[in-house]
């Protein structure tokens, strides 16, 4: 049953990020490096000078705690999947999930703007999938998702009205037509599949260093490789209880600071400026983006916090890698 979910608000925020760079071998089947931990104290924070195919540099953010309790030294500069992951045989995307369930999960993932995305994958699956990519390949965990979102949000072509904080930031397909997961396009089309073609609907969005992504907000939720966010809460101000929350952290004191670096921006921007909101034990899995079938509160930093984490999958959930 599909609980409502009546729109409440959410976050955004403002950083500054280096943009230096670092030598890096696409080719190498080594990693390459070994500053990427977030229980490093002496990250790297520039972004690797060039990524595998399909991926993107990402400059690293130096605030502690961002994402996690572990974070103890800021978050590395990574290369990010440009597009949700794609199954290599799947053609036919979104439906062939569904209709051949027995299809090959032992697969290589690929971030290619053809396809549907690779649905019906529990999260589990999905970090396994993501190690089969070579070293280094990983699920994006939540420090790397708010590093994202956060330079996502300092970058001024994002907003509606050319200026950060002002208008607002996409949701991209987040109103059920189609009602399922799209293939992407060239970046100069980023409102392939819609019937629409405004700024709610902008399914690319685009880094401080130039670099754009797809499908960070709406198309399918993604899973993070947490699988222990409920643990690291702050629970004196938030979720006392087990019962499904709806939470606004929009107002400073709404959330302690604490859960704010976990989920939230710094700036003070909510659910009018499309950046969705946080809900606790709605889903059985954590997750961000949210997904096209409740895209109405869709957002770079949604967030979904669960409990139940084991085995859940469904055709409105999908996932991204990373190399670190």
């Amino acid at each position: 049953m599909r609980l409502d979910l009546t729109p409440s608000i959410l976050c955004v925020g403002l950083l500054v990020v280096s943009c230096k760079t670092r030598d890096f071998n696409p080719n190498s089947t080594q990693k390459t490096t070994t500053q990427n931990s977030p229980s490093n104290p002496n990250p790297d924070f520039a972004p690797p000078k060039s990524c595998p195919k399909g991926f993107v540099p990402v400059p690293g953010n130096r605030t502690p705690g961002l994402g996690s309790n572990k974070n103890i030294a800021g978050v590395p500069g990574f290369c990010l999947a440009k597009y949700e992951m794609k199954h290599p045989d799947d053609k036919e995307g979104w439906n062939r999930g569904i209709l051949l369930p027995g299809r090959d999960k032992q697969a290589i993932p690929v971030s290619q703007p053809e396809y549907g995305p690779w649905v019906e994958i529990t999260r589990d699956e999905a970090i396994a999938a993501c190690g089969r990519m070579g070293p280094g390949f990983t699920l994006i965990s939540n420090s790397q998702w708010m590093t994202v979102a956060r330079n996502i949000e300092e970058t001024a072509s994002n907003w509606s009205d050319g200026a950060v904080g002002k208008g607002f930031l996409p949701k991209g397909h987040f109103d059920y037509k189609p009602l399922k997961g799209l293939p992407a396009s060239r970046d100069d089309d980023p409102f392939s599949g819609l019937n629409i073609s405004d700024h709610h609907h902008k399914r690319t969005l685009q880094l401080s260093n130039g670099e754009v992504v797809w499908d960070l907000a709406g198309n399918v939720a993604e899973f993070v490789s947490d699988n222990d966010l409920h643990k690291e809460l702050d629970r004196d101000d938030i979720f006392r209880g087990r019962a499904p929350e709806i939470v606004n952290i929009r107002a400073p004191n709404t959330l302690s600071e604490k859960n704010r670096l976990l989920f939230s921006p710094k700036g003070d921007f909510g659910l009018e400026q499309n950046a969705g909101i946080l809900t606790f034990n709605y889903y059985p899995v954590s997750s961000r983006g949210l997904a096209v079938d409740l895209g109405y509160i869709s957002g770079v930093f949604q967030g979904g916090i669960s409990e139940r984490e084991k085995g859940f999958h469904n055709v409105f959930y999908g996932f991204r890698c990373v190399l670190n």
